[in-house]
């Protein structure tokens, strides 16, 4: 029986867009890779230079450009549209030149008869899946965003290096906003299997104590150090992209930090926010929710307050609960 060839449409191929097209090739996650761009030179240009990798790849992909019509067929559509970050600019500060950008793209993706998954990465992230899976009619499973998964890689790459530990020995989440307000449940934060309260009460030495809150900060602000020095974050994100992109392809029921529709969970409801979530074929199986400290459980909240504010000033979201 041939196998299933696996389609895959990234709209928005400027640095994001083009790094995770490199990334997805790269990792083999995709058979036929369809760029789309209201630039269509640019996305001519980078299909070009992106084939120019598949003699160098353990196996080839067809990589072609085209237009929203083209993704009919696409099992997942990545959404990296969007304004192009500028020094100093917050995530909130993009969405209102991002919103316009969706409008002009989720309607004819629809149209075209497009029936996969979509996966959001266009900030601000948690308010822009909001309004994608608004505006496409999709059922919420279907549309996720990156949310906190690349938050989290951070989180455990800076507690690694703070803790002299592999981040992959970490198993540690950011919840809430992507961004200022996101927040940390250190009380399910792990090194190996061990929890990180009884590990850190095991070493010896004040000096050998990080500073969590330190660390916490440092996690939400990565980004705009990145941003700042070179313009855009682009090979983090890509990765993160391809963890939720296997999961779905393999349907792996793997527990990933992403952007998904809350209801009730965590007392909160109708609101998009960075939470672990079981991610397979289908997209988002389920939300799992963490019986986290009250501190931990307030600080979730406001984050995802901070989210329902901005949602508040976006009528047609409101539309659909």
């Amino acid at each position: 029986m041939q196998k299933k060839s696996r389609k895959i449409a990234i709209v928005g191929v400027g640095h994001v867009g083009s790094h995770c097209g490199l990334a997805l090739l790269r990792e083999q996650l995709s058979d036929e890779l369809i760029l789309v761009d209201i630039d269509r030179e640019k996305a001519e240009s980078q299909a070009e230079d992106l084939r120019d990798t598949l003699p160098h790849l353990p196996r080839s992909a067809l990589i072609q450009t085209g237009e929203y019509q083209d993704c009919a067929e696409a099992d997942i559509i990545v959404l990296s549209a969007g304004v192009q970050p500028r020094k100093g600019m917050t995530r909130p500060e993009m969405l209102w030149e991002t919103l316009p950008i969706m409008d002009t793209i989720v309607e004819p993706v629809v149209s075209s008869g497009f029936s996969g998954i979509f996966i959001v990465i266009s900030n601000p992230v948690d308010i822009i899946s909001h309004y994608v899976w608004q505006k496409s009619g999709f059922s919420a499973n279907r549309v996720i965003g990156t949310g906190t998964a690349l938050d989290s890689a951070r989180l455990r790459r800076i507690l690694g290096s703070a803790l002299n530990i592999a981040p992959a020995n970490i198993n540690a989440f950011c919840m809430g906003e992507h961004g200022d307000s996101q927040m940390i449940p250190w009380s399910h934060v792990t090194v190996g299997d061990v929890p990180l309260k009884q590990y850190l009460a095991s070493l010896s030495g004040e000096n050998t104590q990080p500073d969590l809150d330190a660390i916490a900060q440092q996690t939400s602000r990565a980004g705009y150090g990145i941003v700042n020095g070179k313009g855009a974050t682009e090979f983090g994100i890509a990765a993160a992209l391809c963890k939720i992109v296997n999961a779905v392809f393999q349907d792996s029921d793997s527990v990933l930090p992403v952007s998904a529709l809350l209801r009730g969970e965590y007392g909160q409801d109708a609101v998009y926010a960075g939470v672990p979530a079981v991610i397979g074929q289908d997209g988002v199986k389920a939300v799992l929710e963490l019986d986290l400290p009250p501190e931990e459980r307030e600080k979730f909240a406001d984050s995802c307050s901070r989210i329902r504010s901005l949602l508040s000033e976006l009528p047609d979201v409101q539309r659909r609960t």
